[in-house]
């Protein structure tokens, strides 16, 4: 993917909010020499942290165990522009609109259950801030047949490339034109 200046986000603040907000990532593992892994899953973002539960039977969480480094992708697409909303005849105005973070991350079994309940409870809330559950942290025995299945991986923050194309490229009268062709 190329990275132009005009594409990138006009701050930090706005990239951590960009990764709060989203509702999943995709998770590209490698263990032995071969082709990565893919898995899709719901984190928790806080600052240069970000949290996902697996399953203990998953094969990513095998590979992490033999390679901690790992590839976590947050997206969000906005839609495909076709060429007829810049121009009639030429097709090189095609393009999509889109926001991409993707994060080089090591990551870390959480061992201790009770921290692993804590992070679990705040992922709760940030997914079902409703309730309409027992929290995990003060309901250790009720959910111990669902934490044994599980293990929580933390992953630290170590690079980060961000690519926000949103039209940014265009004048306000194209940018709008493009809304109104926009396929999603």
């Amino acid at each position: 993917m190329q990275h132009y200046p005009i594409y990138q986000p006009q701050s930090d603040a706005m990239i951590q909010q960009f990764l709060r907000q989203r509702p999943f990532c995709v998770l590209l593992t490698q263990g032995q020499p071969g082709p990565p892994h893919s898995g899709f899953f719901n984190p928790l973002v806080e600052d240069q942290s970000i949290y996902l539960h697996l399953h203990r039977q998953d094969p990513q969480l095998k590979e992490l165990e033999q390679n901690p480094e790992a590839t976590l992708i947050f997206l969000d697409y906005h839609g495909y522009v076709p060429s007829y909303a810049q121009d009639p005849d030429d097709a090189s105005f095609a393009t999509m609109f889109y926001r991409f973070v993707q994060i080089r991350a090591r990551a870390k079994r959480v061992d201790v259950q009770a921290d692993a309940a804590a992070i679990l409870d705040r992922m709760m809330k940030h997914y079902q801030p409703e309730g309409g559950y027992l929290p995990l942290q003060s309901n250790l025995a009720f959910y111990e047949k669902s934490l044994h299945m599980i293990v929580l991986v933390h992953f630290t923050v170590e690079s980060l490339e961000s690519k926000w194309k949103l039209g940014q490229n265009r004048t306000p009268q194209e940018q709008l034109a493009a809304h109104g062709f926009m396929r999603t």
